[in-house]
Parts: structure tokens; sequence; C-alpha cells
């Protein structure tokens, strides 16, 4: 799905795990400031990274992840989960 931070919406969210095997994150544009994704454990975040590369990360547990708030104009990414199927075998 797309998320969209601007100053009518939403500016910011807290810290969190994702209840997803890997979860995918794709900055659709960068006329924006703030609303950096952060993942203070592993101490990186996507700041460099280019409009229309994907991150990839496991969701629960080892990688928590924030994003500080958007100071001007509006931010939008994409944002992929993936699930275990039915039947699948551990």
């Amino acid at each position: 799905f797309v998320m969209r931070y601007s100053a009518d919406t939403q500016t910011t969210l807290g810290l969190h795990t994702d209840a997803s095997l890997v979860t995918g994150s794709v900055k659709l544009n960068d006329n924006y400031k703030g609303a950096t994704l952060i993942f203070p454990r592993q101490r990186i975040t996507n700041k460099d990274i280019p409009i229309g590369k994907m991150i990839l990360f496991p969701g629960p547990l080892t990688h928590g992840h924030r994003v500080d708030t958007l100071t001007e104009g509006t931010k939008y990414s994409a944002t992929f989960w993936s699930a275990r199927y039915e039947g699948d075998l551990l």
C-alpha cells in the first residue's frame, strides 16, 4: 500500500515491528524534508536510498523501525509485506 506523510494527515510513525516475514519499502518522491525511515538497532536509515529502490528487512523482532517527523512537503512511499501461506512448512 502507499503511505502518505503530510501536515494534514500523518507526520510521523512510532517505533514498531511488522507482522510480516519480510517487509519492503520504496520511496516514491524526494521533494520533502524529514520523514526518514530509521532502524535504531541497526543504526541505518533510508535517507540515501534512491527513489524507486526497495529496501527489504525482516518484519518481526530484530528490525524495529520508525519514521521521524515530516517538516516540509508530502512524502509518499510504497510498503510491501509478506506472509507464510497456509500449509507452509517451518
